[in-house]
């Protein structure tokens, strides 16, 4: 396998999924962005097939990389022993009962062990990893499950009516009056796209495109709110914040648009970089922990 689910990658690889990091960091030369979107689909299928090996190669990357512009190779030391052991964070950032064992760590493929350490500081991506890879894994039924709390994204669509106006309001949230029931798949759209231009709207993040990205609502009919969290990673698998505010702040802008006319008093609230568990998914929510909180 030479690449993951969780990578959310096409079939021509536009960004180096993490089996090609493995080759980089086997070989101490990495591909900038630019080099890697220069490459030829295959030459880049080629990586990836090499980087997922139980040892990459070094005669093998070498002529693989030799085929890349010189002037976008970025020389680093060599690394091979990286997924060795596992990262000293990676028990904390992945909240499993107890520490992976030698036995455990040795079962997993070397392609799996670094993965999850290179997402040891991402602990959202690092989960969505860890469950993929403890799925398919030999080692799965010996390894205990996970539980995400980490970064997120977040802002809030509040409803601007009270008691009954806000009763009558919260159905058509979810009903095919509101574009023919594409409202939250429109909005969500707008902050996948709002993402995936990161780094065409921010000047500072030029060099730092957007990769897996992680978008969805929950309507609270108690608060009259609807919550979206958004995760962005960077091409090399870190938590990208930029990216992740645009979606959450985007998609609640958007879906503010599509109601303001039936509700003007409607506002986007809360939008903050916060530690917390995905509450639009399946996970259980918990009391968040502010990061920071620009205003909307």
């Amino acid at each position: 396998m030479n690449r993951f689910a969780f990578e959310e990658l096409s079939d021509d690889l536009p960004r180096p999924p993490l089996s090609a990091l493995r080759l980089f960091c086997w070989s101490g030369a990495y591909l900038s962005t630019r080099g890697w979107t220069a490459l030829r689909p295959e030459l880049r299928e080629a990586m990836a097939a090499e980087g997922a090996q139980t040892e990459p190669a070094e005669r093998v990357s070498r002529a693989l990389l030799s085929q890349a512009s010189a002037r976008e190779i970025q020389i680093r030391h060599s690394n091979p022993g990286f997924e060795r052991h596992p990262a000293p964070e990676l028990h904390a950032s992945l909240g499993l009962p107890r520490p992976f064992s030698a036995a455990d760590w040795g079962a997993l493929p070397g392609l799996a062990r670094f993965v999850l350490n290179s997402l040891a500081t991402n602990p959202r991506l690092l989960f969505r990893a860890y469950e993929e890879i403890r799925a398919a894994a030999i080692a799965s039924s010996k390894l205990p499950r996970s539980q995400f709390y980490g970064p997120l994204a977040s802002a809030e669509v509040r409803l601007g009516g009270a008691g009954e106006t806000r009763a009558e309001l919260l159905p058509l949230l979810e009903s095919h009056a509101l574009l023919d029931g594409r409202g939250f798949v429109l909005a969500r759209a707008s902050g996948l796209r709002a993402a995936r231009r990161v780094h065409e709207l921010l000047d500072v993040h030029s060099e730092r495109p957007c990769g897996a990205l992680e978008l969805d609502a929950r309507v609270d009919g108690a608060r009259g709110t609807v919550l979206w969290q958004a995760h962005a990673s960077a091409w090399t698998g870190e938590f990208h914040p930029a990216a992740s505010l645009l979606a959450a702040t985007t998609a609640a802008t958007a879906l503010l648009d599509m109601i303001i006319d039936v509700d003007p008093k409607a506002t986007v609230q809360a939008a903050q970089i916060s530690s917390d568990a995905w509450r639009v998914g399946p996970d259980e929510a918990e009391e968040s922990t502010l990061y920071y909180a620009p205003s909307v």
